[in-house]
């Protein structure tokens, strides 16, 4: 159950980055996204 639990964990926070860079990109930041 643990590892199910990390797949799960990555996909929320791997849809969260993904979300959060179409949002600055949206804004037209040029701020680095996974710096």
């Amino acid at each position: 159950m643990k590892n199910g639990n990390k797949i799960i964990l990555g996909l929320i926070l791997y849809g969260f980055l993904k979300e959060e860079g179409w949002v600055r990109l949206k804004k037209k930041q040029t701020l680095p996204i996974y710096d």
